[in-house]
């Protein structure tokens, strides 16, 4: 088996994603918690992230150096949105009608 050596990885900016520059190949670990709400990009392409240490994120990287975007989006998101957005709307209905007891 061969032995493998640590690369280098500098996080570029933090905020609403990861922007990481990385040196392959290999496996590049973020100790950020892993979570089905991740997304990732190396080099402008599409990703597939793995769960790595049981807890954190990986990628693969060819040889070279990478540039690495990791995006988070809460699963759910959008249709808790619509549900909150519907409840809204059904609240403001009825309320808008009346209730039976208030006309009379």
């Amino acid at each position: 088996m061969g032995e493998g050596r640590p690369g280098r990885a500098e996080v570029v900016r933090e905020g609403d994603s990861l922007d990481i520059r990385a040196e392959g190949p290999g496996i590049l670990v973020v100790t950020e918690g892993w979570d089905l709400g991740w997304s990732g990009e190396v080099d402008g392409a599409r990703a597939s992230i793995v769960r790595v240490n049981e807890a954190e994120m990986g990628l693969a990287l060819g040889p070279g150096t990478h540039r690495v975007v990791l995006s988070y989006r809460s699963p759910g998101l959008l249709v808790g949105l619509l549900f909150a957005a519907a409840a809204a709307l059904g609240l403001g209905l009825a309320v808008a009608r009346g209730s039976p007891e208030a006309r009379g």
